[in-house]
């Protein structure tokens, strides 16, 4: 086992929380981080959504059709098949969040105008 040099006022609030929970200090902490890493990769994730919701159609394009994963605003790997996608991403990537989504093109607005002329 190992120890943290934490300011008395933290270590105070740690325990006061672990044992309102009904927890270990050790579990509390490493609940709080698993949390916490959870809400880095959502961040990375809806980052790297808006990155390719931003791409141009050109790139998009070259892809329709298929699933992109997308890694520090770049395409890392393409595929038609998203499972096979997915274990290639775990391979390369293990655990750090990368975005597969669908490479849909940029979608086409049609407004259709309920308005009648007379003939």
């Amino acid at each position: 086992m190992s120890t943290l040099d934490l300011p008395t006022t933290l270590t105070k609030e740690i325990r006061w929380e672990a044992e309102t929970a009904g927890m270990s200090v050790a579990d509390l902490v490493g609940d709080a981080i698993y949390h916490y890493k959870l809400v880095l990769q959502r961040r990375k994730i809806n980052a790297e959504a808006t990155w390719w919701n931003s791409a141009s159609s050109e790139i998009r394009d070259i892809y329709q059709g298929e699933y992109v994963a997308i890694h520090c605003q770049q395409i890392v790997d393409h595929d038609v098949d998203r499972a096979a996608l997915y274990d290639r991403v775990r391979k390369k990537y293990e655990d750090a969040a990368v975005l597969i989504t669908p490479a849909r093109g940029i979608p086409t607005l049609r407004i259709l105008s309920p308005r009648l002329e007379r003939l």
